[in-house]
Protein backbone atom coordinates (compact mmCIF):
# COMPACT_ATOMS: atom_id res chain seq x y z
CA UNK A 1 0.00 0.00 0.00
CA UNK A 2 1.45 3.47 -0.89
CA UNK A 3 1.53 5.95 1.84
CA UNK A 4 -0.87 7.94 0.03
CA UNK A 5 -3.19 4.78 0.21
CA UNK A 6 -2.92 4.60 4.28
CA UNK A 7 -3.50 8.53 4.87
CA UNK A 8 -7.04 7.40 3.08
CA UNK A 9 -7.45 4.94 4.59
CA UNK A 10 -6.63 6.23 8.14
CA UNK A 11 -8.71 9.23 7.54
CA UNK A 12 -12.12 7.27 6.78
CA UNK A 13 -10.97 5.16 10.46
CA UNK A 14 -10.16 7.77 12.16
CA UNK A 15 -7.25 6.97 13.02
CA UNK A 16 -3.43 7.61 12.93
CA UNK A 17 0.18 6.05 11.69
CA UNK A 18 3.11 6.70 14.33
CA UNK A 19 6.04 9.12 12.13
CA UNK A 20 9.08 9.01 13.79
CA UNK A 21 12.19 10.91 12.97
CA UNK A 22 15.74 9.12 13.68
CA UNK A 23 19.49 10.14 13.97
CA UNK A 24 20.68 6.84 14.64
CA UNK A 25 21.17 3.33 14.78
CA UNK A 26 19.18 2.72 17.87
CA UNK A 27 15.72 4.92 17.22
CA UNK A 28 14.60 2.36 14.19
CA UNK A 29 16.22 -0.79 16.53
CA UNK A 30 13.93 0.04 18.94
CA UNK A 31 10.74 0.77 17.26
CA UNK A 32 10.64 -1.93 15.06
CA UNK A 33 10.28 -5.01 17.59
CA UNK A 34 7.62 -2.95 19.10
CA UNK A 35 5.65 -2.14 15.92
CA UNK A 36 6.10 -5.89 15.05
CA UNK A 37 4.63 -7.07 18.54
CA UNK A 38 1.62 -5.19 18.43
CA UNK A 39 1.24 -5.04 14.57
CA UNK A 40 1.07 -1.33 13.88
CA UNK A 41 2.53 0.84 10.59
CA UNK A 42 5.12 2.84 11.35
CA UNK A 43 6.80 6.08 9.15
CA UNK A 44 10.43 6.45 9.65
CA UNK A 45 11.80 9.84 8.96
CA UNK A 46 14.99 9.78 7.89
CA UNK A 47 17.06 13.32 9.19
CA UNK A 48 19.60 14.60 6.56
CA UNK A 49 22.06 14.80 9.06
CA UNK A 50 22.23 11.42 9.17
CA UNK A 51 21.36 10.76 5.00
CA UNK A 52 24.44 12.78 5.07
CA UNK A 53 26.42 10.42 7.45
CA UNK A 54 25.53 7.05 6.45
CA UNK A 55 24.83 8.22 2.67
CA UNK A 56 21.21 8.10 1.12
CA UNK A 57 21.29 4.17 -0.44
CA UNK A 58 22.75 3.32 2.81
CA UNK A 59 20.09 4.78 5.34
CA UNK A 60 17.31 3.46 2.50
CA UNK A 61 18.62 -0.21 2.62
CA UNK A 62 19.22 0.19 6.49
CA UNK A 63 15.27 1.11 7.30
CA UNK A 64 13.31 -1.04 4.38
CA UNK A 65 16.07 -4.41 5.64
CA UNK A 66 14.32 -3.58 9.17
CA UNK A 67 10.96 -3.39 8.21
CA UNK A 68 11.51 -6.38 6.23
CA UNK A 69 13.35 -8.94 8.92
CA UNK A 70 10.56 -7.50 11.65
CA UNK A 71 7.65 -8.05 9.35
CA UNK A 72 6.24 -4.50 9.86
CA UNK A 73 4.64 -2.28 7.19
CA UNK A 74 6.11 0.87 6.89
CA UNK A 75 7.58 3.48 5.09
CA UNK A 76 10.43 5.34 4.81
CA UNK A 77 10.18 9.48 5.15
CA UNK A 78 12.77 11.90 4.02
CA UNK A 79 12.47 14.62 6.28
CA UNK A 80 13.24 18.48 5.31
CA UNK A 81 15.01 18.50 2.48
CA UNK A 82 16.65 21.69 1.50
CA UNK A 83 17.24 21.26 -2.32
CA UNK A 84 15.84 19.85 -5.37
CA UNK A 85 18.99 18.52 -6.45
CA UNK A 86 18.72 16.20 -3.38
CA UNK A 87 15.21 15.64 -3.57
CA UNK A 88 15.67 14.08 -7.56
CA UNK A 89 18.46 12.09 -6.45
CA UNK A 90 16.07 10.68 -3.20
CA UNK A 91 13.34 9.88 -5.18
CA UNK A 92 15.30 7.39 -7.66
CA UNK A 93 16.79 5.44 -4.40
CA UNK A 94 12.70 4.54 -3.44
CA UNK A 95 12.01 6.81 -0.37
CA UNK A 96 8.16 7.02 0.11
CA UNK A 97 7.91 10.70 0.84
CA UNK A 98 9.20 14.00 1.20
CA UNK A 99 9.48 17.19 2.99
CA UNK A 100 11.13 20.43 0.91
CA UNK A 101 12.03 22.87 3.75
CA UNK A 102 12.56 26.08 2.67
CA UNK A 103 12.41 28.00 6.14
CA UNK A 104 15.94 29.36 5.90
CA UNK A 105 14.25 31.75 2.92
CA UNK A 106 12.62 34.65 3.74
CA UNK A 107 8.77 34.59 3.90
CA UNK A 108 8.63 36.77 0.21
CA UNK A 109 10.95 34.35 -1.28
CA UNK A 110 8.19 31.48 -0.25
CA UNK A 111 5.21 33.46 -1.05
CA UNK A 112 6.89 34.00 -5.01
CA UNK A 113 7.40 30.32 -4.70
CA UNK A 114 11.41 30.98 -5.47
Amino acid sequence: MKLQEKFTFLEKQRSAVLAIIFYNFETPSGLLPHASKTGNSIIIQATLSFIHFLILEITFAFVRTGLKNFGVKGWLHLDHAESFDFIKEYLGSGYDSEIFDTSKKSFSKNAEGA
